[in-house]
């Protein structure tokens, strides 16, 4: 929860960031081994003319001990409880997915900033992604300082 609450942060830096003219693609990732549990974070931001067009999020939670994996279920509920509130628009769609035979949980997040309004993005603390511009340069270097690998 808190890594989704640093990506909220790196998204409304993002968002005052694009490149000039062109379509252009940041993408990153962060891997996480804490407590048993290993966390994948992959995310692409397109830009288009100076502004962020679309962001695609992927966070991945694979369990690795076993006293975890013997209350997946409890820990796939608790992840369900907090993102059921987070609603989906138009302009942005959030999934989740449990795989409880192999112990991994999926939480997708596809964002289409040029047609999002304030309100659908409030809720995600990305309401800053409407109308905004930034440098893909920055982008990619507030994502590296958060330990995102980008390319």
């Amino acid at each position: 929860m808190k890594k989704f609450r640093n990506f909220a942060i790196v998204l409304a830096i993002v968002v005052l960031a694009s490149g000039c003219g062109n379509s252009k693609k940041l993408t990153c990732s962060m891997k996480d081994d804490m407590s048993g549990m290993e966390t994948s974070q992959n995310v692409t931001v397109n830009f288009k003319d100076e502004k962020v067009e679309k962001i695609n999020l992927s966070i991945d939670f694979s369990i690795t001990d076993d006293s975890i994996k013997e209350n997946f279920d409890e820990f796939s509920k608790m992840l369900d409880e907090q993102y059921e509130n987070m609603e989906s628009s138009s302009a942005v769609k959030l999934t989740t997915k449990s795989d409880k035979k192999n112990y991994k949980y999926n939480v997708t997040i596809n964002i289409n900033a040029k047609d999002a309004k304030e309100e659908d993005l409030d809720q995600y603390g990305m309401s800053d992604l409407v109308d905004s511009k930034v440098s893909i340069e920055d982008a990619k270097k507030e994502f590296e300082d958060l330990g995102y690998t980008c390319k």
